[in-house]
């Protein structure tokens, strides 16, 4: 990497380290079209929310855009002539003197767990180029009422996405499924897929390589997750979502011995309309 320290944020040589993520990974190695994800960890992460003029010491930027993280620490991107994608993450350095226990934080923990490779350390040096891995994260097996609730949450909306349906309000229809009913859905199929096969179970977050953790079943559904611009197959996605939540979370609740989802008719007969 070049020296950034003539311009932009990094003039304040603020930062200690830089870690790369997917480009470290032993397995799923990253492809042509993997982004270069950096993770800096920083005495002042709001330092580098100022400029992002400094992303141009990598080359030709042709996009930039500066984010707060879901975890309030700043974030830029920036898209390279050529289609190549950086995205840097600062975050707090703190008292730690090791990246090892930097990495070893909660934050970001699922993400360490597959590697990452050391770029710049001026603490110690002798690790640039280094491949370490935290720990997997602690995984929590969920609780008979947070299986109960999360079913009840998506009960009621399909129930409005069946209403938006009826109506003719395709858009909020369609929008409703996306992060609404499709990703419960997704939880529902990690939670069976560590019912199933144990609490060690490796699964990829956000549904990354579904093919390698999931149920046959879930997969052999997918298809008919995604609907098309019209009511008969907005309906039937909706049918292959309900299917699909029922015989997860039948088998879920026998795993772990919860008491059974209970079985709604009413629900069933306000979705079909009549």
């Amino acid at each position: 990497m070049k020296n950034t320290s003539r311009r932009g944020p990094a003039a304040a040589l603020m930062y200690r380290r830089w870690s790369s993520l997917a480009r470290a990974r032993s397995d799923h190695l990253a492809d042509r079209w993997s982004d270069l994800d950096l993770v800096a960890f920083v005495d002042d992460p709001d330092v580098y929310t100022e400029s992002g003029e400094w992303l141009g010491e990598f080359g030709p930027v042709i996009l930039i855009v500066s984010e707060i993280h879901s975890n309030g620490n700043p974030e830029w991107i920036g898209v390279y002539a050529g289609g190549a994608k950086l995205d840097v993450l600062f975050a707090p350095a703190g008292d730690s003197r090791e990246v090892a226990a930097l990495i070893a934080g909660p934050m970001y923990r699922e993400v360490y767990s597959r590697g990452v490779r050391v770029l710049l350390d001026r603490a110690d040096p002798g690790m640039v180029g280094c491949t370490l891995a935290a720990d997997p994260p602690l995984v929590s097996i969920p609780t008979q009422e947070e299986l109960h609730h999360l079913l009840h949450e998506l009960w009621i909306n399909a129930l409005r996405v069946a209403k938006f349906t009826r109506r003719g309000d395709v858009w909020r229809a369609s929008q409703g499924i996306v992060p609404a009913l499709r990703e419960r859905l997704l939880t529902l199929a990690e939670w069976h897929a560590r019912a199933i096969h144990g609490p060690e179970h490796d699964i990829w977050y956000e549904g990354r390589h579904l093919a390698e953790w999931a149920d046959p079943r879930f997969l052999a559904a997918l298809p008919d997750l995604f609907p098309s611009w019209d009511a008969a197959s907005l309906d039937h996605c909706l049918t292959t979502i309900l299917d699909c939540a029922r015989w997860l979370g039948l088998e879920i609740a026998e795993a772990y011995g919860f008491v059974q989802p209970p079985d709604q008719p009413e629900i069933d007969r306000l979705l079909s309309g009549s």
